[in-house]
């Protein structure tokens, strides 16, 4: 699926293919080395994730756990107001 996405934390964007990003759903998460050409896409070092219908996107300056927890924490929050 082609997405274009908007870091949570910053003015980052990117279009490219959601499963290429690295953590969240992906290609070869079971641990293999990814291959060469994944690593050359622009958006192999994103991740995307979320809870419900809502969903963030991080670039690669903001995939650290703190950010990943506080990323939950915003979808737990905006899940509970609607």
């Amino acid at each position: 699926m082609i997405v274009k996405a908007k870091c949570l934390f910053c003015e980052a964007t990117i279009e490219g293919e959601r499963n290429y990003m690295l953590k969240g759903v992906g290609l070869r998460m079971d641990g293999r080395r990814k291959p060469k050409w994944l690593k050359l896409r622009p958006e192999f070092k994103w991740v995307w994730n979320g809870l419900g219908d809502k969903q963030f996107y991080l670039c690669p300056d903001h995939t650290a756990q703190e950010y990943y927890q506080k990323a939950f924490q915003w979808c737990k929050l905006s899940t509970e107001q609607n």
